[in-house]
């Protein structure tokens, strides 16, 4: 849970967070929680004043999943905003992991460099102990279009988030293939909110 804010310069690891952090936190992890529940569907979510690089969704999702007991790696560019890491450890007291695989959670800005193969996908004993990807796109419209199938979907559901790898399909289905191992994702979008894509579904290009 994140601290209250603390200061008013922004970029300073003391301010941002939520404001009333108990009712606050509640409303964002349900918006998380069903974001998974129903793969593909937009769910709002407040985006809270972060440093920069790091947006101010996965802010939102930093304060309300992170804590003490948790370990985040942040990708190249937010390692590269400096006071990113101090934020999220004011915040919520995580540890900020050096290696992809010792994370239980990802913070990730440059989605098209990313490589679902190298985060933890938990093990048979333990799939739960898996990373959790939390990647921030510039649309969930403009992309190319997927067709989603599988628990807490009807039919299907078609997608279209743009800033994902070109070889995103042929990930997921490696990713797919493990479960119940794997890593899920949250894809936020400034202005949209989150859209949950957990290992349980199936993936494929539309068309």
């Amino acid at each position: 849970m994140s601290l209250s804010n603390v200061g008013s310069e922004q970029g300073s690891p003391l301010s941002g967070g939520f404001v009333d952090a108990v009712p606050e936190a509640q409303r964002a992890f349900h918006a998380l929680m069903n974001a998974l529940a129903q793969p593909g569907r937009c769910q709002p979510l407040k985006s809270l004043l972060a440093p920069e690089p790091l947006p101010g969704l996965l802010g939102t999702i930093g304060c309300t999943l992170l804590d003490h007991q948790t370990s985040v790696f942040l990708d190249e560019a937010l390692q590269g905003g400096g006071q990113v890491g101090e934020w999220l450890i004011f915040q919520t007291g995580t540890v900020i992991a050096d290696q992809r695989k010792d994370a239980g959670f990802a913070f990730i800005v440059d989605g098209e460099r990313m490589r679902l193969a190298d985060y933890g996908p938990g093990d048979q004993a333990y799939p739960d102990r898996s990373a959790t990807l939390c990647v921030n796109v510039p649309s969930f419209a403009e992309g190319p279009r997927l067709s989603l199938e599988g628990p807490g979907i009807k039919g299907k559901m078609i997608i279209a988030p743009a800033g994902l790898p070109a070889d995103f399909i042929d990930q997921w289905a490696d990713n797919h293939a493990l479960f119940p191992r794997g890593v899920d994702l949250f894809l936020t979008c400034e202005g949209e909110g989150v859209m949950g894509l957990p290992r349980s579904i199936n993936i494929v290009q539309e068309g």
